[in-house]
């Protein structure tokens, strides 16, 4: 990367900063068992304790309250992150025989990646009856980069799918 992009400066080569990965729920306000459920299988995936996300407005059409909860979420730094994109690249990415998950990348150099079933995570397979009922999971990588060029380099380099 740094003859492609012409850097001056080893620092100036884009990293990972932090992976987030989030559960949005939006049924956890009439039913507090998927909010467990949901923080149970993000601790499984990520072997972190995860956070119950609140929502700041009032949505009146999935009748959703201001300061209730509709998610949790888990933030992965430093040698935690690279595990889990170990995870990722080794064990469940190759599960998904169809590979075109939902992936975004804004013009910040972030790549959010999204799983619509997050069963095929090898934690949650050995109790597939208690979480098959799991909402899509969203996984955000922050990076250090620049633009979307910088950024898809990057993540080209640890073997990602990037549109």
């Amino acid at each position: 990367m740094i003859l492609k992009f012409n850097y001056k400066n080893v620092h100036q080569v884009p990293k990972i900063q932090k992976i987030t990965c989030n559960l949005g729920l939006k049924n956890a306000v009439q039913n507090k068992y998927l909010l467990s459920q949901g923080l149970m299988a993000l601790e499984l995936i990520t072997g972190r304790r995860s956070k119950i996300t609140i929502s700041k407005k009032n949505v009146v059409s999935i009748a959703v309250r201001s300061k209730s909860p509709v998610g949790c979420k888990t933030t992965l730094r430093k040698q935690k992150c690279y595990a889990f994109l170990d995870l990722l690249n080794t064990l469940v990415l190759p599960k998904i025989k169809y590979l075109k998950p939902d992936t975004v990348l804004d013009n910040k150099g972030n790549y959010t990646l999204t799983i619509k079933n997050p069963v095929i995570f090898p934690a949650l397979e050995e109790e597939y009856n208690k979480f098959k009922n799991l909402t899509p999971l969203n996984i955000t990588i922050n990076t250090t980069a620049t633009n979307d060029n910088e950024a898809k380099a990057l993540l080209s380099g640890l073997q990602l799918p990037v549109c």
